[in-house]
């Protein structure tokens, strides 16, 4: 994997220091009311807390069952699954390895549960096919070189009954077939400071159509938009406007606000 500017910095600020378990997540945060949003360090650690426990709250996970994270990062939801649950067989996926690296050190499985590690393509998991319970996938799809071939994988690999649950950023209504220069430079910066993003104006509909194509039964679905905006505020200061990482904080909350982009947090069932 390419050495992306946002990761190089995340791993670094982790690397070699004592990580508290509500610190293991890279994912955006959950404000319930973003009109008094505390947009404080503390209080993103406990929004991107608050976003994980609503994504565990639509997989209707439990005891005994076999549960993949996609795009795992740090293992923060790995880690939240483990401390509730018992008698899970538990597995970590990520195409970065040094993140990995990382949840290995920083995530244990407990006396009664199993965690393994596996640094793969999310398109193509080398699994066998039937053997999950649960699939979860937060804030990661965007990246993949193709939502068709993970929606296809993750319905490979469930069993019948089991659930997929993912967070995107998908295309507002009647936004994804328009692509003008600026739209088009802003997409750009997103890719540059945080890594690949080839299909950035997917919509919502191609997701529910493509996953019935596979046998994923839409169950239930959030717009989250409005309660992740102020994850913007609170990384503002954390990066350089002019550097790859900054620009491309700035390029996304843009496509954000300016209504291009949403934030949808679904699940499926494998019927």
């Amino acid at each position: 994997m390419a050495d992306l500017p946002y990761f190089a910095e995340q791993l670094a600020a982790k690397a070699g220091t004592q990580i508290g378990p509500d610190e293991l997540f890279v994912h955006l945060g959950y404000w319930d009311d973003p009109s008094r949003a505390d947009t404080s360090q503390s209080e993103l650690c406990a929004a991107q807390v608050r976003l994980n426990e609503r994504m565990l709250a639509l997989a209707q996970l439990g005891d005994g069952m076999a549960v993949l994270d996609v795009g795992c990062g740090l293992g923060g939801t790995l880690a939240a699954i483990g401390r509730r649950w018992r008698a899970l067989r538990l597995l970590g996926l990520n195409i970065d390895g040094r993140q990995l690296a990382i949840a290995r050190s920083a995530v244990k499985a407990g006396p009664v549960n199993h965690l393994d590690w596996l640094v793969a393509d999310a398109c193509a998991i080398p699994l066998c096919a039937g053997q999950l319970d649960r699939i979860l996938a937060i804030e990661c799809a965007f990246h993949f070189s193709s939502r068709q071939r993970f929606l296809a994988e993750a319905a490979r690999l469930l069993r019948n009954g089991g659930r997929l649950v993912l967070s995107d950023f998908v295309a507002s209504p009647g936004r994804a077939s328009k692509r003008d220069a600026g739209l088009t430079a802003l997409v750009g910066s997103i890719a540059d400071g945080f890594g690949s993003w080839p299909q950035p104006l997917f919509a919502l509909d191609g997701y529910l159509e493509l996953a019935r194509e596979v046998g994923l039964r839409p169950d239930a679905r959030e717009d989250a938009t409005a309660h992740v905006l102020p994850t913007f505020a609170c990384v503002a200061g954390e990066h350089d406007a002019e550097n790859a990482v900054g620009r491309a904080v700035g390029a996304l909350e843009a496509l954000v606000r300016e209504g291009h982009l949403r934030m949808v947090l679904c699940a499926f069932e494998k019927s």
